[in-house]
C-alpha cells in the first residue's frame, strides 16, 4: 500500500510519497505549489494528501504533464545529498543556459520522444561546441532515467542518439625537462610543496587542499585521501567510493612535508595564531587556501618561467606520464588517481598506454632478433 509523509530538509518542505513497489519520489511542496514563500505545514499536508489520492487513482502520484523544466528542477532537487557542490552546479547552470528558456524545456515529459531529442541536438550544437552538447544530453539522460524509476515516462528520449564528433585538445603535459626546470626554479614558492605532492601523488586539488597532517603516516610513507575541498572552501567527501584510497609517497616528497610542518609550526607560533583545522595547506591567517587563487598563481609562475601554460589537473597527466613510462601497472595507476574504473584510466590515457605499448613491441622485437 501507498504511503507518505512530510519531510523538512534545511528549512524546506518535501513531501515523500512510496508506492506499492517500494519506489520513493520526493518533492518540493514551495515549488509544486508554485509559491513565492515558504509553504506552511498545512499547505504541505493538504499536497501530501492530493498525491496520495493521485497515486491511488492513476498509479502516478506525479503526473507526466509536468514540463521539462520543472521536472529537471525537482530532479536536481531529489539528488541533492549525493551530487557534489560543484556538479549540482554545473548541472543547474547547463540546464539554465541550454534548457530551461529552450522550446523543449518548456514541452511536457510525455509529449518528448527520440525525433524531438534529435532536432534539439541539431539546434544544441550550431550554438555551442561538441563536448557541452555530449555533456548536456549526457546530463538530461540521466534525468530521463530518474522520469522512468518515477513512472512519468517509459522510454529514455535521451538513447542512442546522434551526437556531434568531440576532438578533444591535446592536453599540455610537461616534459621531464621542464618539470626539473620548475624544480630547480621553484624551490621558495609558497606552493612549491603543493605542487610537488600533486605531480609525485597524482591527487586531484581539492584533496590534496583538504589534507590533514594526520592523514599523512610519515613512517608507513602513505597518504590517507578521504575527502575533498570544494571552490568555497567547504570539505566534501570524495566524487566518488574509489577516490577514498590510501597511496604511497616517495621520500623526497616526505622530506619536503616534513620541513613544511615545521616551517607552519614556526609561522604560527611566531604569529600567536591557532588555525581551527590541522590542514595540511594553509593560507597566513591558517584558513584552507582558496583554490581558484593556487590555480592563478601558479599560471602566473609559468608564464614568469616561460614554461607552457598548465592547470592543476593537469599535473595529474603529468603524474601518470611518469608512471606509464616506467612501465608501472595499469591497475595501480588506477588506484593511485582514484579512478571508478579501469575504462576511465585506459580511455583518458590511452595516448600515453599507447606509446608504451610500442615501446612494448619493440622490446618484443630486439628479443626475437637477438635469437
Amino acid at each position: 500500500m501507498s504511503s507518505g509523509l512530510i519531510r523538512e530538509i534545511k528549512g524546506n518542505l518535501y513531501v515523500v510519497i512510496k508506492d506499492d513497489n517500494g519506489s520513493i519520489t520526493t518533492r518540493s511542496v514551495k515549488k509544486e505549489l508554485a509559491l513565492n514563500r515558504k509553504p506552511t505545514r498545512k499547505e504541505a499536508e493538504k499536497l501530501l494528501a492530493k498525491k496520495l489520492m493521485e497515486l491511488e487513482e492513476t498509479g502516478i502520484a506525479f503526473s507526466s504533464s509536468v514540463k521539462l523544466s520543472k521536472f529537471l528542477e525537482e530532479w536536481l532537487e531529489s539528488r541533492k545529498d549525493e551530487l557534489a557542490d560543484t556538479t549540482l552546479k554545473q548541472y543547474q547552470e547547463n540546464f539554465e543556459r541550454h534548457v530551461y528558456h529552450s522550446s523543449i524545456g518548456k514541452l511536457p515529459l510525455k509529449k518528448i520522444n527520440k525525433a524531438i531529442m534529435q532536432k534539439y541536438v541539431n539546434t544544441l550544437k550550431e550554438k555551442t561546441g561538441s563536448r557541452q552538447v555530449k555533456y548536456v544530453i549526457s546530463t538530461l539522460h540521466a534525468a530521463f532515467k530518474t522520469a522512468i524509476a518515477w513512472e512519468l515516462i517509459s522510454r529514455n528520449p535521451a538513447e542512442n542518439l546522434s551526437l556531434p564528433k568531440y576532438n578533444s585538445k591535446e592536453k599540455t603535459v610537461w616534459t621531464i625537462e621542464q618539470l626539473k626546470y620548475y624544480m630547480d626554479n621553484c624551490k621558495k614558492d609558497v606552493y612549491y610543496v603543493l605542487i610537488i605532492l600533486l605531480i609525485t601523488t597524482g591527487m586531484r586539488r581539492g584533496e590534496a587542499l583538504a589534507l590533514d597532517w594526520s592523514d599523512i603516516d610519515f613512517n608507513m610513507q602513505t597518504v590517507s585521501i578521504t575527502k575533498s575541498l570544494t571552490d568555497e572552501r567547504q570539505i566534501k567527501e570524495p566524487k566518488n567510493k574509489s577516490s577514498i584510497r590510501k597511496i604511497s609517497v616517495p621520500d623526497s616528497t616526505l622530506e619536503l612535508l616534513k620541513q613544511h610542518r615545521k616551517n607552519q609550526l614556526q609561522w604560527y607560533m611566531a604569529r600567536c595564531i591557532r588555525p581551527e583545522n590541522n590542514a595540511v595547506f594553509t593560507s597566513l591567517d591558517g584558513t584552507y587556501f582558496f583554490p581558484r587563487n593556487i590555480l592563478r598563481h601558479f599560471k602566473e609562475e609559468c608564464k614568469r618561467l616561460d614554461l607552457p601554460e598548465t592547470n592543476l589537473h593537469q599535473l595529474r597527466h603529468l603524474h601518470v606520464s611518469i608512471l606509464v613510462s616506467q612501465n608501472v601497472d595499469l591497475v595501480d595507476v588506477q588506484h593511485r588517481v582514484g579512478h571508478a574504473k579501469l575504462s576511465t584510466t585506459t580511455d583518458i590515457y590511452s595516448h600515453l598506454i599507447q606509446t608504451t605499448e610500442k615501446r612494448t613491441a619493440e622490446k618484443i622485437e630486439n628479443f626475437i632478433q637477438s635469437l
